[in-house]
């Protein structure tokens, strides 16, 4: 039994086979707004890499590099390291240089010893934590970090993390 056409991006997401719905909407509509969705729609590589170039696509806006609702404290002090979350010129060169390692590195380092991340997959709440751990978790073993260091890495930017929201504590730390 064959699962229908997707009908929307969303639902794209999720089919058994999205890559013929994905080469027709590359085709036939390489930019459109979707309104049932409420969001902008690019599916063309090249337009794609063409917005993400545009200034206008930037990270953060260059006139506020770090959220004001946690810019006065140690999270905003963080954030303004962060080279993902930056688009100044330090941050640029600092990412050539980043994405050079990476390259020579990250083929070389050990899987990522999973059992170090500690949480209880039986519960929503530590099925929950590992999703938001276990990216940075790799990432951390990937640029040849030992386990319980890029277990720690995983436990700060999680703690990080926890201080952004608006409903997070007023001291954010």
């Amino acid at each position: 039994m064959s699962t229908p056409f997707p009908t929307d991006p969303l639902q794209a997401v999720t089919h058994a086979d999205p890559y013929p719905y994905y080469a027709t909407l590359a085709r036939d509509r390489p930019l459109y707004r979707d309104t049932r969705l409420g969001l902008w729609v690019a599916s063309d590589p090249r337009l794609i890499r063409d917005i993400m170039r545009h200034p206008a696509a930037r990270v953060r806006p260059l006139s506020e590099p770090v959220p004001k609702g946690i810019a006065a404290g140690p999270a905003g002090l963080l954030f303004g390291r962060f080279l993902r979350m930056n688009d100044g010129p330090r941050q640029r060169r600092l990412k050539t240089l980043f994405s050079g390692f990476l390259a020579q590195q990250a083929p070389l380092a050990p899987a990522p010893d999973w059992q170090r991340l500690d949480v209880d997959a039986r519960s929503a709440r530590g099925i929950d934590r590992c999703l938001h751990a276990a990216p940075v978790f790799a990432q951390a073993c990937a640029i040849g970090l030992p386990g319980a260091v890029a277990a720690e890495c995983a436990r700060d930017i999680g703690a990080f993390l926890a201080a952004l929201p608006p409903s997070a504590a007023e001291d954010r730390t």
